[in-house]
C-alpha cells in the first residue's frame, strides 16, 4: 500500500497533539464517554476536549426556549433570554458553580396571548450605584405588546429575589421590539442602550431617562445599524473605534450630536473571505468614548 505524504504529516501531527496535551489513547478513553444520543444528559463528559468539564445543568424548557445569556462581571449572576411559550428571562445563581440553580423567573403578563418569538437578547449595567438587567422582547403585529422591545429589571438586591422589580417598559411604534441591543458607557458617565428595531436604522435610548420615564429617552437613530444587521445575519452590534473611520454628525432626538461612520468597513477577515461580516464605527458628542 502506497502511504501518501500528507498522511504522514497527520499522523506526525495527531501524535503531537496528544503527547502536548499529556492525554494517549488510554487516558483520552478514560476521560470521554461515548457519544450519547441527541438531547441525554449522562453526567459523563461527551465527546470534545478532556480539559473542559460540565459543572452544572439547568434545564430551562428545551429546544427553542432559550435564546441569548448575559453574565455579570462582578456579581455571581447568569440572565438568560427565553422565547415561545416562556417569553421573558430567567436569573442563574452561580455561587456555587457545581450547583447552580434558578433563582428567579420573569414572564410577560398573560404569555399565552403573546404571539412570537419572545425574549431575545439581554443586557445588564450598573447605573449610580444600582444594578438593572434590559431584556429585548419581539412580538408579532396582531399580538399584546406589538409595540414593547424590552423591559428594565431592577436587580440591586438579588439574591433577595422579593426586591427585583421591572422598573421600565421600553416601547416603539414600530411592531416587532428589538431582536439585538448592546449597553454601552460613554465617557461622560451616560448609559447608552443600542438596539435594532423593525425599520431602516438602529435606536440609541440614553437609561437614565428611560429610568425616570422620560419621554425624549430615545436621543438617536443611526441609519447604518440596519444595515449591519443585515449583513451580520442577527449577530449584535458592537460599538468599534477606528481612528482611520470617516465620521459625520448627525442630531437626533433632543439635538444631542451623535457621531457615526457614514459608511461600512468590511472587517479583515470579510476581505480575506470575500465575506459579508461589517463593523459599525460609533462615537458620540465628538470625544473619546
Amino acid at each position: 500500500m502506497t502511504v501518501q505524504p500528507w498522511s504522514r504529516y497527520l499522523a506526525t501531527w495527531v501524535a503531537l497533539g496528544l503527547l502536548a496535551t499529556g492525554a494517549g489513547p488510554a487516558s483520552a478513553q478514560r476521560d470521554v464517554a461515548p457519544l450519547a444520543a441527541p438531547g441525554v444528559m449522562t453526567g459523563v463528559k461527551q465527546g470534545g476536549s478532556p480539559n473542559v468539564h460540565v459543572l452544572c445543568h439547568v434545564p430551562l424548557g428545551g429546544f427553542f426556549r432559550v435564546m441569548d445569556n448575559e453574565i455579570e462581571q462582578d456579581r455571581p449572576y447568569a440572565y438568560v433570554s427565553q422565547a415561545r411559550d416562556r417569553p421573558g428571562f430567567t436569573i442563574i445563581d452561580l455561587r456555587d458553580p457545581e450547583h447552580c440553580k434558578v433563582l428567579y423567573h420573569w414572564r410577560i403578563e398573560n404569555a399565552e396571548l403573546h404571539q412570537g418569538l419572545g425574549g431575545m437578547d439581554g443586557k445588564y449595567f450598573k447605573l449610580k450605584g444600582r444594578y438593572y438587567y434590559v431584556q429585548s422582547l419581539q412580538f408579532f403585529g396582531a399580538s399584546p405588546d406589538a409595540d414593547l422591545g424590552a423591559v428594565v429589571a431592577d436587580v440591586t438586591g438579588l439574591p433577595d429575589t422579593s426586591k427585583v422589580k421591572i422598573v421600565a417598559r421600553i416601547r416603539y411604534p414600530a411592531a416587532g421590539g428589538f431582536h439585538n441591543m448592546f449597553a454601552y458607557k460613554h465617557s461622560d458617565g451616560r448609559v447608552l442602550l443600542f438596539t435594532t428595531v423593525n425599520e431602516p436604522h438602529g435606536n440609541i435610548y440614553d437609561m437614565e431617562k428611560v429610568l425616570a420615564g422620560d419621554k425624549n429617552a430615545l436621543i438617536g437613530k443611526d441609519p447604518e445599524a440596519h444595515h449591519v444587521h443585515q449583513r451580520r445575519r442577527g449577530r449584535p452590534i458592537r460599538p468599534h473605534l477606528h481612528p482611520h473611520a470617516r465620521r459625520q454628525v448627525r442630531r437626533r432626538g433632543d439635538g444631542v450630536p451623535i457621531r457615526a461612520a457614514p459608511h461600512l468597513r468590511p472587517s479583515a477577515r470579510a476581505r480575506r473571505q470575500g465575506a459579508g461580516d461589517y463593523r459599525a464605527d460609533w462615537r458620540l458628542d465628538g470625544r473619546l468614548a
